[in-house]
């Protein structure tokens, strides 16, 4: 066992050869263009945002979409539920990504210009461990946002798990959460620091074969494996096995980080613009405000309004029972509009009632609503 050690000694100190060290210096060129590229992208969309609303997520910083408007809209409706502002929590660890990043890159140059393949080990274990912790870092900032909710919120909602990866229902918006371009070039110079990692383990895996086997054969026929020889083998067995390590981690970041970025759309989040033919446009109406309200109202206030619906429990105050004849009688037609359009804010309600911009151009669908309103209480 000890021979096998030294010999494994001797050989990470061996250099590395040249055609690596070429291609470890390319693998810069991946590493400095994620800086131009979004590392992640989160996109939400909602009957009130039928457009979606989304934040690129850089190395350095936070950009909205609709010209970084998105961003201001976002940290919005996350105040309603009191969740922290997203770009107060992420850009904590924005301030020092660059500087990993950099101190990567001069890391493999250092390999590439002077290193042996001991420090080529080191750079493999080290940017697999940092990549691993970056990943686990961002998951453990949307579980916080998630969980680590002002009580004194206008909403009060259930802690919950925002989406890490992939597409996820929370309350009528629909979140889908994906790594983007920057993600991929960082992930590929890792990658193809772990690959020569891999590649001069294996050389010397295989040299050290080809001169057991040249022994093997010199010595005489009867001459039987020493215990010896038995135990370099073990060894040499097990140390292959820990040092595959980095390309089990890599296999499980690149598989953990696969999807599209298509985003489907929740079928009930379409509005149906009213096109009726010319015999009966005031039903044509009514028949787009029932549709707005089934997909986007009915989440709090129920189907028939009576203010039970699934998101209903988490609400204090309790959504308004609609079909209540007495309320009906008290409000006109222009407070509903303006409640629908602007919110409970705007008539001095709870902010839980949350406005409905998208039908500013759409006055045909909001009479709709109001109309469909009337006729939960029989009006």
């Amino acid at each position: 066992m000890k021979q096998a050690l030294e010999r494994f000694e001797r050989y990470l100190d061996q250099p590395v050869h040249y055609g690596s060290r070429f291609l470890l210096a390319l693998l810069i060129v991946p590493l400095v263009l994620s800086f131009t590229q979004p590392l992640w992208n989160i996109r939400m969309v909602a009957p009130q945002y039928p457009e979606g609303l989304e934040i690129d997520i850089y190395a350095y910083k936070i950009e909205g979409g609709n010209g970084g408007q998105d961003v201001q809209e976002i940290n919005t409706l996350n105040h309603y539920i009191g969740m922290a502002p997203i770009d107060d929590v992420l850009l904590a660890d924005l301030d020092w990504i660059p500087f990993l990043l950099g101190a990567f890159a001069i890391l493999i140059l250092r390999v590439a210009a002077i290193g042996n393949i001991r420090m080529l080990v080191d750079l493999a274990v080290m940017s697999t461990y940092l990549s691993a912790f970056l990943v686990w870092r961002f998951w453990y900032h949307l579980y916080q946002l998630g969980h680590d909710l002002d009580p004194e919120a206008p909403v009060r909602v259930d802690p919950f798990m925002p989406a890490f990866l992939g597409t996820k229902q929370i309350a009528n918006f629909t979140v889908t959460s994906l790594p983007r371009t920057g993600s991929f070039l960082v992930m590929a110079s890792v990658g193809g620091v772990l690959l020569v990692t891999l590649w001069h383990l294996w050389l010397g895996w295989r040299d050290w074969r080809a001169s057991l086997a040249a022994s093997r054969r010199s010595a005489p026929a009867t001459t039987s494996p020493s215990p010896e020889s038995a135990v370099r083998g073990a060894t040499t067995m097990t140390r292959t096995a820990v040092l595959s390590l980095p390309l089990l981690v890599l296999w499980v970041l690149l598989t953990s980080c696969g999807g599209g970025d298509e985003t489907p759309t929740d079928a009930g989040a379409r509005t149906q613009e009213a096109a009726p033919a010319a015999a009966d446009a005031v039903q044509a109406d009514l028949a787009a405000g029932r549709e707005y309200f089934q997909s986007t109202c009915t989440p709090c206030h129920g189907p028939q309004g009576h203010g039970d619906g699934p998101a209903s429990s988490g609400l204090t105050p309790p959504p308004r029972n609609l079909a209540d004849a007495d309320w009906q009688a008290s409000v006109d037609d222009a407070y509903l509009e303006k409640i629908i359009l602007s919110g409970g804010p705007a008539v001095g309600k709870s902010a839980a009632m949350p406005p409905n911009p998208v039908l500013q151009g759409k006055p045909e669908v909001l009479a709709g609503v109001v109309a469909h309103l009337r006729s939960l209480a029989g009006h």
